[in-house]
């Protein structure tokens, strides 16, 4: 993939409902700063026609169970509300990565204080380091997390999201 050496911003205010941003405009290198986004998944952000698929990391899939004992909880929900909880008022800066093979941007996204979107996810437990795309970025992260018993690392039956997309389910 080609990197640019330089960096822009394409900054779009919520009130220029006429200036409409798609992933086919975003190229690798580029800064997206926007103040109005909505939460698709755990791992994936939203304005308008434009989705960002965060960088490095996988999240449970918004209709995925985990289960603790004899309960299951909706894991996938909960990693969509926290990552909802993360950008909510916030204005949001994401550094665009690579472009994945459904043509969205893939981004590490920054909080108005400098923090790592990403990796909060990873931290907080609702999100796993997706070790093949990360370069080991969120490694510490997802090793505190599961040490702690945080997030989706307090279930007795969790399946990686990427192997959950293939079928593989918890047994009852």
């Amino acid at each position: 993939w080609y990197k640019r050496q330089s960096l822009w911003t394409l900054s779009v205010s919520s009130q220029s409902a006429n200036k409409k941003i798609s992933n086919s405009e975003i190229k690798i290198g580029e800064l997206i700063s926007k103040h109005d986004w909505s939460i698709t998944d755990g791992d994936t952000i939203k304005s308008g026609n434009l989705r960002i698929r965060l960088y490095g990391i996988d999240a449970p899939e918004k209709d995925q169970l985990c289960f603790q004992e004899s309960t299951n909880h909706s894991c996938g929900r909960e990693s969509t509300e926290h990552l909802g909880s993360l950008v909510s008022g916030q204005k949001v800066r994401c550094k665009v990565e690579d472009i994945d093979s459904y043509g969205r941007p893939v981004a590490i996204c920054y909080t108005e204080d400098n923090e790592d979107i990403n990796e909060k996810m990873v931290a907080s437990g609702w999100a796993l380091e997706y070790k093949q795309f990360s370069d080991g970025r969120y490694a510490k992260a997802e090793e505190n997390a599961r040490s702690a018993g945080i997030g989706i690392w307090q279930s007795t039956c969790f399946i990686k999201p990427w192997i959950w997309r293939r079928g593989d389910r918890c047994e009852e």
